[in-house]
């Protein structure tokens, strides 16, 4: 059996698969497409990114730009966080998650506890799972008290 040093390849003497050119110029010009769009996005005052699976992008306003760099907020989080007037770090910031969540359920948006847990994260530029326990369940139990005292009223 040879060993890795011996087992050299030799070059192919295959030739091109049809079409292999033209392969190429197909990826030049996607590229030089995303290029264009990017730079007219940036022209017209809007953020681009790109959906690491679907490759789509995704044009957003700067204050969205600004959000989707927090740790732990998607497009989608984002988009809610529009919805209920949060549309900056600062108002984030200012709202607090506890109430930016009692927010979001208001609107009828059913939010898993984990949403609370990525804005406290989001604004201690921390992973929402990296989170203490104890502070964890101190934003579960202010939650469980605002609500039941909406209910209430």
């Amino acid at each position: 059996m040879p060993t890795l040093t011996e087992s050299k390849q030799s070059p192919s003497t295959e030739a091109p698969k049809a079409g292999a050119p033209y392969n190429n110029l197909a990826v030049m010009f996607v590229s030089h497409l995303l290029i264009y769009v990017k730079f007219k996005a940036a022209v017209e005052g809007l953020a681009v990114t790109t959906d690491a699976q679907t490759g789509r992008e995704n044009r957003m306003h700067p204050s969205q730009s600004e959000l989707l760099k927090l740790k732990n907020l998607g497009l989608a989080s984002v988009n809610i966080l529009h919805s209920i007037g949060i549309r900056s770090h600062d108002d984030l910031r200012r709202v607090g998650p506890v109430e930016a969540f009692i927010s979001i359920r208001n609107r009828g948006i059913n939010a898993s506890k984990v949403m609370l847990y990525a804005l406290q994260g989001a604004l201690m530029d921390v992973h929402w799972n990296d989170l203490e326990p104890e502070l964890k369940q101190h934003l579960t139990s202010e939650v469980d008290r605002l609500l039941a005292t909406q209910n209430s009223d």
